[in-house]
């Protein structure tokens, strides 16, 4: 998503404080504080838990979008559904039930399965969906930071997520296009081998 960090004035709903003096920002007519003078620099005071943008989806949007979201009842995909009820079973169900309850919530493993925390992150710092770390104790004591991020775009995350996902697994798949398996030991190849990388056998002894 493309947002100019730029514009002037600064947007009204950009409530950054200057780095200097605690000013707010928002509405200023050039990027100088003009409490303190300094000079602003969008790139370095925006951080990843300001909201400079509003969320996309509320999660009323017909047909359902796709948010990895499964009938409670039926387990099936609730993506395409032309009204809040499950396609395959009838099941009605009530997409504002599933927000969180509190302002941040954490990722958790249902929402991003395997996805790394680092790609997860350059995710959302790319889409301006505003989250952050915090601090969090395991049931064994264990010290660890989590993830968080704003409630207001919940279905945003659940979004980028699933769209990210699903190109992961076209590129996986593209990357298999063409692979060989071994006539010898059944192994697969990668397409530019000639030879089995495992037993040696040529390719020529394509197993059918």
């Amino acid at each position: 998503m493309e947002i100019d960090l730029h514009q002037l004035p600064i947007p009204e709903s950009w409530d950054i404080p200057c780095p200097g003096c605690g000013y707010s920002v928002r509405g200023l007519p050039a990027h100088r504080c003009p409490e303190c003078g300094l000079e602003l620099v969008m790139e370095d005071i925006i951080k990843s838990w300001h909201c400079i943008r509003g969320p996309q989806f509320t999660g009323c949007e017909l047909p359902f979008p796709d948010f990895g979201l499964a009938c409670e009842a039926c387990e099936s995909p609730l993506a395409g559904a032309e009204r809040h009820a499950c396609p395959t079973c009838g099941d009605a169900f009530d997409p504002l039930a599933r927000l969180p309850e509190k302002d941040w919530f954490a990722a958790e493993s249902w929402m991003i399965h395997d996805m790394p925390q680092p790609l997860l992150e350059m995710i959302l710092v790319a889409e301006y969906i505003p989250h952050t770390f915090r601090e969090f104790r395991s049931p064994f004591g264990f010290e660890s930071l989590e993830m968080v991020a704003s409630r207001e775009f919940f279905f945003d995350f659940l979004a980028v997520v699933r769209r990210e996902r699903i190109q992961m697994a076209d590129n996986r798949d593209a990357a298999r296009t063409g692979q060989w398996r071994c006539g010898g030991c059944d192994e697969e190849n990668p397409p530019n081998f000639d030879v089995c990388w495992n037993c040696e056998v040529p390719k020529a002894a394509l197993k059918r």
